[in-house]
């Protein structure tokens, strides 16, 4: 006959259980997305011998780079630099002030400086530096899509090549290092600059995450004269340049870093399955899941091979299969492709691509927190409920001790004269388990042999 169903009840004089229950549910997470190299700033770097596409020649120059700043005070960030007298650079000051310069044969043909002091070592910003060589006010530096330029530039036609090494990570002598992590480092010669800066500042900015070579339209690569560009989303090793193949050596060893872009991803199908994640660009890299409530359930290590395609991942099974050992709450568990097993079918991952990796720490399922007092979830009406056998089964945690009145889990009562009751009380010993069936004159009950502690989760079942 039909009944109702609640989740947790209780019968007339009982309480209820302060504790968790897990259901299936979506979960939001903060993702960071993209990739970049982290300089320890005092040893590493990248460099490169002399090569045309880092002169900067006589013509108009676009320069873009993402930057995490792990230290303040005169930082390098690249140069190109034959000699004191013969080179170009792009710093922080000692002021913490970004400051391009250009030097040939003594005389400083380009200068240009920002406004703002960069002090933070937890933000990301995008800088870009624009020179026209035509008139010194067209000379730029963007940070974050704003034009943040001191009106003291200083511009020339005169030739600013020189022969001298490519350096990323240090500059001038190499007696400095950059502390911190770079991304998406590009040098571009475009024919006027001043008709593209404010649209490349707000196509490289690309809402504060940067835009990787993949990601920059063939329009915009014609317009901009894109002579090299750096991902710089390498798990270790050379700086790999997605224009010509002018790669950067790595010196020291310089380590992969977490990208600048921050987005939230989201199960989004709060079913058995357990939830999909489609659609990764390349490079992305996630970390930092935070479950929405304050006790989560089970967590799910994901790691792509990356390529173009990088991976949907389909047909998860009930992750109740893959449950084992004594933590059923924060469960850790790795997917991985081509496994065998039950945990799910993942399908479309390309081959792995030597530029970035995807990292995902990915939750599914979350807990109910009930007060004790009186808090409850009515399921409403189920009909034929209790007329056949049936299983209920539940992850709890309660959170004190019971005693002698019932706290119920789950009822079918419903304040009326026949069900069942689900429940935790005294049993003697301890709180135990408690079921009661009543058609109305029948009232045939027990209790669990096990007692069940507080503060721990356990994974119980009721038959009827």
């Amino acid at each position: 006959m039909p009944s109702r169903f609640l989740v947790p009840s209780i019968d007339a004089g009982g309480g209820l259980p302060a504790g968790n229950l897990i259901l299936n549910a979506p979960v939001s997470s903060t993702v960071y997305t993209g990739g970049g190299r982290t300089f320890n700033g005092s040893t590493q770097y990248f460099d490169r011998a002399s090569h045309a596409s880092h002169n900067l020649g006589t013509g108009d120059v676009l320069l873009s780079v993402m930057v995490l700043r792990n230290g303040t005070g005169n930082k390098p960030i690249c140069a190109k630099y034959q000699n004191g007298t013969n080179y170009w650079q792009l710093e922080f000051t000692a002021g913490n002030v970004l400051h391009f310069i250009a030097v040939a044969g003594g005389a400083t043909l380009i200068d240009v400086t920002s406004i703002t002091a960069i002090t933070s070592t937890t933000a990301w910003y995008h800088v870009l530096v624009a020179i026209d060589r035509s008139v010194a006010s067209g000379c730029k530096i963007y940070v974050n899509n704003i034009d943040d330029t001191q009106t003291n530039q200083v511009s020339s036609v005169d030739n600013i090549d020189n022969t001298g090494v490519f350096w990323v990570g240090t500059g001038s002598n190499g007696s400095i290092y950059f502390p911190g992590t770079l991304s998406t480092l590009g040098i571009g010669k475009p024919t006027d600059v001043t008709t593209i800066t404010t649209a490349a500042a707000l196509s490289l900015f690309n809402f504060r995450n940067g835009k990787q070579y993949n990601d920059i339209t063939a329009a915009e690569r014609t317009d901009w004269n894109l002579t090299s560009y750096y991902d710089l989303t390498e798990i270790s090793g050379d700086a790999i340049e997605r224009v010509g193949a002018i790669n950067l050596t790595d010196n020291n060893v310089i380590t992969a870093g977490n990208g600048p872009a921050e987005a939230i991803a989201q199960d989004e199908t709060a079913n058995a399955n357990h939830g999909q994640l489609i659609g990764f660009s390349a490079a992305q890299q996630i970390t930092s899941w935070t479950p929405a409530v304050a006790d989560g359930s089970y967590t799910v290590t994901v790691e792509d091979g990356q390529g173009s395609n990088d991976g949907t991942m389909t047909n998860f099974a009930d992750v109740d299969a893959a449950r084992s050992g004594n933590v059923p709450m924060g469960y850790l568990a790795s997917v991985m492709d081509g496994q065998g097993s039950s945990d799910g079918l993942m399908t479309g991952f390309a081959a792995h691509d030597r530029y970035a990796d995807v990292f995902a720490l990915a939750l599914v399922d979350e807990s109910l927190l009930f007060d004790g007092a009186d808090d409850y979830v009515n399921c409403g009406t189920i009909a034929n409920f209790g007329t056949s056998n049936q299983t209920i089964t539940a992850w709890i945690k309660p959170t004190s001790t019971i005693g002698a009145t019932k706290h119920g889990i789950f009822s079918t009562m419903g304040g009326g004269t026949s069900g069942v009751i689900f429940a935790l009380m005294d049993g003697g010993a301890g709180d135990k388990l408690y079921a009661e069936a009543y058609d109305g004159t029948n009232n045939p009950n027990g209790y669990s042999t096990t007692v069940l502690a507080s503060n721990v989760a356990h994974h119980v079942a009721h038959n009827s």
